[in-house]
């Protein structure tokens, strides 16, 4: 695995979703919504997330560490 969300195995996984907001208030859900995939392969966690934002300066596909 790379890192990019497009391999094989994500399109197998559960997305965790929906999300709920946190400010201003936490009662509803996000506009918004993120979906994030783990996927343990038995060495190690890989964990991806698709944040999505109605401005594109906010939209954020891959972050390297």
């Amino acid at each position: 695995m790379d890192g990019r969300l497009s391999e094989n195995i994500y399109n197998q996984l559960i997305s965790f979703t929906p999300f709920c907001n946190h400010f201003p208030m936490d009662s509803r859900q996000d506009e918004h919504q993120t979906e994030v995939k783990i996927f343990y392969n038995g060495r190690f966690q890989f964990i991806g997330a698709v944040c999505h934002d109605s401005e594109p300066r906010n939209n954020y596909r891959r972050l390297d560490f």
